[in-house]
């Protein structure tokens, strides 16, 4: 593998479904489609693929596992083909790797939309996933310069932080061990009750106060009408009477 990035001479694409989403588990039509694409492709393709029996182009290699962090941490590695999942974002961000992404479900649209509108992705919707339209995004993402500006940008500004993150992380679970727990900063959310935490005693005080303001009101005003209809009619009634 090492090997194969070292001497990709136009760059690789790097393809992953994460750790959850089995790439096997693509329709076959689509995993066509993706080989078709990448064979089109003059750089080279990193799949995560959980099956090694299939007929692959020459410019693609599959693996049951692989080293995402690593992977898109080589100065190679044009393009990051994602689902769009936090922790897969976060690891192109980190490395300034401009993303392709196919969202599947939950937060990975959220996350899709936000790296679009950064201007260090594209997206594709699955179902409509052509081999067209995959070369097409692919080669934008590696020769439209702007791609790769967005994405070393928002890299700097991720990593610039005042403390290193493992410092930071190391740092608190030290700091809560010294402090027994520190159950002083635990939200006061974990110890309401249900009906508090989810604000339902406020939306029922809401409830209440539309009844007793709008409905209420209006249900004694129909009665009241109704009473002033019926004096009226025997008014109007005793009037006739007396006539006759």
């Amino acid at each position: 593998m090492q090997t194969f990035l070292d001497n990709a001479e136009h760059g690789v694409v790097y393809f992953s479904l994460g750790s959850y989403m089995k790439s096997t588990d693509m329709p076959p039509e689509k995993t066509a489609q993706l080989l078709q694409a990448f064979g089109k492709l003059k750089q080279q393709v990193l799949w995560k693929y959980e099956n090694d029996s299939m007929q692959l182009p020459p410019n693609v290699m599959i693996s049951k596992w692989m080293p995402q962090n690593d992977i898109l941490a080589h100065p190679n590695v044009k393009v990051f083909m994602t689902h769009g999942g936090i922790f897969g974002t976060q690891e192109g961000i980190h490395w300034g790797v401009p993303m392709l992404c196919m969202p599947l479900y939950g937060d990975q649209h959220r996350n899709t939309i936000r790296s679009v509108r950064g201007g260090y992705a594209r997206a594709l919707v699955f179902s409509k996933l052509s081999v067209d339209s995959l070369v097409q995004n692919i080669e934008a993402l590696i020769y439209e310069p702007q791609y790769k500006r967005n994405a070393l940008e928002i890299s700097q500004r991720f990593r610039d932080n005042a403390q290193h993150p493992l410092d930071e992380a190391s740092f608190w679970i030290e700091y809560v061990i010294r402090n027994r727990g520190a159950p002083y900063l635990k939200s006061k959310g974990a110890f309401m009750p249900l009906y508090q935490y989810l604000l339902l005693d406020v939306l029922g005080c809401l409830l209440l106060g539309l009844f007793l303001g709008v409905w209420l009101p209006w249900r004694l005003l129909r009665r009241v009408h109704k009473w002033w209809a019926a004096g009226a009619a025997a008014a109007q009634a005793e009037k006739v009477k007396k006539r006759l």
